[in-house]
């Protein structure tokens, strides 16, 4: 190995380091904050509150009607009878991709591709 990539290495090792440090900080931040959101929201709704203003800033309850599917066959049928495939996300399952691949099946219209990537794995 060469000292040029011995030294990017054990920058990258350093960084990551760095980089898993603050994402755990990051983590922990997020959970309280949703936490506390969380609990205003309730009660929010509550005290039927729509928008609450402090020096801080302000929340308000913003309402957003989005999909929730209860039957699975009945919404492929309806897609299907009418063509319309523009309501499903343009992308297919990796993991059953990946099974159906590992059993020696062909997908239609779907090809293999290799993707290069690094992969760390840290001294102990």
């Amino acid at each position: 190995m060469s000292k040029k990539l011995n030294t990017l290495i054990e920058q990258a090792a350093i960084l990551r380091a760095d980089v898993a440090e603050r994402e755990r900080d990051l983590r922990e931040s997020k959970a309280a904050l949703a936490d506390i959101e969380a609990k205003a929201l309730a009660l929010m709704m509550k005290e039927g509150s729509e928008a609450v203003r402090t020096a801080a800033g302000m929340y308000s309850i913003r309402r957003d009607t989005v999909p929730k599917v209860e039957d699975w066959d009945k919404l492929y049928d309806y897609i299907k009878k009418g063509e319309a495939f523009e309501m499903l996300q343009r992308r297919i399952s990796v993991t059953a991709w990946r099974e159906r691949a590992d059993l020696g099946e062909t997908v239609p219209g779907v090809t293999a591709e290799v993707i290069n990537k690094l992969h760390w794995t840290g001294a102990k």
